[in-house]
């Protein structure tokens, strides 16, 4: 049986590989709208790259998870590592608007492949293992997508989350060209993202305890929202 140690070994590199994955992604997302238009993509060019990307992500999440739990969560985040990898030397050679998208629909691939399967091997540690695993017969896939359709409370989460999703990639699309608007250098745009990005990463921990304590969390999701 496996020590709690190296348990939290496990954890560790789970959270450093996709900490290093995420860097990697989101490094480009202030770049890619001002490369686009060097590259004489227009403004809804760009957003259909930045939509390809998102929308395959999002479409391919769930049956890619299912696919893990046949093939193995292991080798599914070893190969959405490997996409997000060695697609990004790709766009070193991109010449036109046509070529981004294709190449981002790749990365859509590999970020649904890697996200959510790393994601799910931490239900695998002490304390959540028993309760994950339990006494609960299996029930089929079609039962459960059922149940799953049925649970309003569950659905509204949801689409309050694809909402926010919605907006989020709106905002990271198209701030970078309003910003070089506005006479701001790449590395301006750059600091505008980290900070954003550094905010949302820092205060999950605070958010997380608070929603623990709250009585009612919908109110903390529509003030997030």
């Amino acid at each position: 049986m496996t020590s709690p140690s190296s348990y939290g070994t496990l954890l560790l590199v789970c959270c450093a590989i996709a900490f290093g994955g995420y860097v990697g992604s989101h490094m480009r997302v202030p770049i890619l709208p001002l490369f686009a238009r060097d590259l004489g993509a227009t403004t809804v060019e760009i957003g259909i790259i930045n939509a390809t990307y998102l929308l395959v992500a999002g479409i391919l999440s769930l049956p890619l998870g299912i696919l893990s739990d046949r093939i193995g969560r292991k080798r599914l985040a070893s190969f959405g590592a490997f996409i997000l990898a060695s697609i990004s030397f790709l766009l070193a050679f991109s010449r036109t608007p046509a070529e981004l998208v294709w190449i981002y629909l790749l990365f859509g691939i590999g970020l649904a492949a890697f996200g959510p399967t790393m994601m799910s091997m931490l239900f695998f540690l002490p304390g959540t293992r028993r309760d994950f695993v339990g006494g609960t017969p299996a029930k089929s896939r079609a039962v459960l997508v059922r149940e799953l359709a049925r649970n309003r409370p569950l659905m509204g989460c949801w689409l309050a989350t694809f909402g926010g999703c919605f907006g989020l990639g709106m905002f990271v699309t198209f701030l970078p060209l309003h910003a070089h608007n506005r006479n701001l250098t790449a590395g301006q745009i750059g600091l505008v993202f980290a900070v954003q990005g550094l905010c949302n990463a820092l205060s999950r921990i605070p958010f997380g305890h608070v929603s623990d304590r709250v009585n009612s969390r919908e109110r903390l999701v529509l003030f997030g929202l």
